[in-house]
Parts: C-alpha cells; sequence; structure tokens
C-alpha cells in the first residue's frame, strides 16, 4: 500500500505524526481498558505500563474524557498564547514534545496514529468499542460487565472469578494480564481495522513478542 496514502480528513498534523513513507511497518497491540469510574483503570495501567516498559516495549495511553480539561499550566508562554486565541500551540526539545490544540472531532483512530513507535497503545475507557478490551470489575463498585462484549477477552476483578463466564485475572496477576495482551490481536501501526490475531507459531512474530515479558 502506498506509504502516502492518507485516511479521509486528515489534518497536515495527522500526516507530519506518520512514519517516514518506504519504512517497515511496526505492529502494535491497540488494547481498550475499561470499566465503571473508580473501578481501577488507571491503578492497573500504571502496573502494565511499568510492566512493559521495564522490559523494553514502548507503551503509549490515550485516556478519553467525556468533559472538557485542561491540559497547559496557566502562566506559561504556550497558555497565554492558547487563551489569546491561537488554534494551538506547542512546545518541543530534544526530550519531549507538547503539542495543544483546539479538537476538531478526532477519536481514537486520529490519536493512535500519533503514537507510530509504540509497541502496546493503551486507550483508557471507550468500553462500547470494538477494540480488544479489559474491563475492570473491582468490589463495592460494580458486580457485572458494562462494556460491550465484542473484543473483550480479560476481566480483571478482586471478585469471585466464579461469578463470571469469561476469564478473569486479579489486580495483581500483572504477568497473566501482560501475557494476554500479548496473544490480543495485533495491526500493523496505523492501519484502521486490519487487526489479526497473534499466533504463537508464527516465526516471524514469536521473534517479535515471544518472551518480551519473560
Amino acid at each position: 500500500m502506498d506509504g502516502k496514502m492518507k485516511r479521509n480528513g486528515e489534518t497536515r498534523m495527522d500526516a507530519g505524526m506518520k512514519s517516514n513513507a518506504g519504512t517497515e511497518q511496526k505492529e502494535q497491540k491497540v488494547i481498550a481498558v475499561c470499566g465503571v469510574k473508580n473501578s481501577g483503570k488507571t491503578m492497573l495501567l500504571l502496573k502494565l505500563v511499568r510492566a512493559f516498559s521495564d522490559r523494553g516495549l514502548k507503551t503509549a495511553v490515550i485516556k478519553h474524557d467525556g468533559h472538557d480539561f485542561s491540559c497547559d499550566i496557566p502562566g506559561t508562554d504556550s497558555f497565554k498564547l492558547k487563551e489569546a486565541g491561537a488554534y494551538g500551540t506547542a512546545v518541543y526539545s530534544k526530550e519531549r514534545v507538547f503539542v495543544h490544540r483546539t479538537g476538531t472531532g478526532e477519536g481514537a483512530e486520529q490519536l493512535i496514529a500519533m503514537f507510530p513507535e509504540a509497541d502496546v497503545i493503551f486507550l483508557e475507557g471507550l468500553k462500547g468499542s470494538g477494540y480488544p478490551k479489559i474491563e475492570v470489575i473491582r468490589e463495592g463498585v460494580s458486580e457485572e460487565p458494562v462494556s460491550d462484549p465484542a473484543g473483550r477477552f480479560l476481566i480483571v476483578t478482586d471478585r469471585e472469578p466464579s461469578a463470571y463466564a469469561e476469564e478473569t485475572a486479579g489486580f495483581d496477576d500483572i504477568g497473566k494480564i501482560a501475557e494476554r495482551i500479548m496473544k490480543a490481536a495485533i495491526r500493523p501501526a496505523g492501519k484502521q481495522g486490519k487487526e489479526r490475531i497473534w499466533n504463537e507459531t508464527d516465526e516471524d512474530n514469536r521473534g517479535r513478542w515471544a518472551g518480551a515479558l519473560s
């Protein structure tokens, strides 16, 4: 496929964030971690990010917020310029990049495309999506899954596993959860809707993924 082909509605920034055309395409895990408020999604993500990062895999986390939010620091030049009416501001150095722009209806796919280097991309929320997903259920907060079962491959809970007909793991079973993530669907970076199930006997995938969490 032509590396220069653009997705409908793609902005100049979206195009600029893509990997260079002609380079080998990276395969990524894109996993939604969902559940009701205060169920422990962020706590679980912190543990998973540490587990993958400690083993040399690059992770990214995309969080959906149903409300408006503040992401800059009042008093900084970038904050003042945005408040003055700038559509977008960006600050960068050798170590990091910060971009703040007015939203134009972007969805998860546009944000996923901004992290072409990531091995694993976590989406916090998106319980109604068809992405491969983990649902978090905490005793005293929720009891039943609330996410779309399409793509759900694991329930992480501190409740009795026998309460569920699906596979479960505890909050501290990070090794088990990580292994299940490694066996979830993969897709080439930036390829919308092109997921396929990871095959443990696939030599190419085994070379990239197997043993990463050993």
